[in-house]
């Protein structure tokens, strides 16, 4: 089942995220890591705000190449968990959670038990960045399986290198869903 989303909802999602406005009543589900199971497909959303919308969101505090690279690093773990890939998704996080989880099983299985709508994950939108003070933040739109929306938030951090890795994930329900 595909979801289809109002610009004025996208628009209204990012000017939440980019204010760093918790979501009232979400129930949040946080854990450092991703989950374990069978083959899936996921696909990337595309979506397009209503014309007389605003380009860009308010002021992030970070650059285009930035953001660009911070939306790599989160795409780049999704796709890695979606497929069960536990060494590639292990191998994209920062390495203090690396370091935390010690081997990439552990860390897809903790994503299975803790963090569930991110295994499933069949569809996903990026829907803003910024900085706060825990660091820099990804808030993404995905749907699962069951075509429930959810929306994680996923903490990542520049390493020395210049790339981007994710840190941290937590997930809240989206608006009128129950977690």
């Amino acid at each position: 089942m595909q979801v289809k989303l109002r610009g004025a909802l996208v628009a209204a999602l990012v000017v939440l995220v980019s204010t760093g406005t918790m979501l009232a009543g979400a129930k949040v589900l946080s854990v450092f890591a991703p989950p374990v199971s069978g083959g899936s497909t996921v696909v990337v959303k595309q979506v397009q705000a209503k014309p007389n919308a605003p380009a860009e969101p308010p002021s992030t505090g970070l650059s285009e190449a930035e953001r660009r690279g911070i939306e790599d690093a989160v795409r780049n773990q999704l796709t890695a968990i979606a497929a069960r890939d536990a060494k590639r998704a292990f191998a994209k996080l920062a390495p203090s959670t690396q370091h935390y989880f010690a081997q990439p099983d552990q860390y897809l299985e903790a994503i299975a038990s803790d963090l569930p709508p991110i295994l499933a994950t069949r569809h996903f939108a990026f829907l803003g960045a910024g900085r706060d003070k825990t660091g820099a933040n990804q808030l993404v739109l995905i749907t699962d399986g069951d075509g429930r929306d959810w929306l994680p938030t996923f903490q990542v951090e520049r390493q020395s290198a210049g790339d981007w890795r994710v840190k941290d994930c937590a997930v809240q329900a989206a608006v009128g869903q129950l977690a």
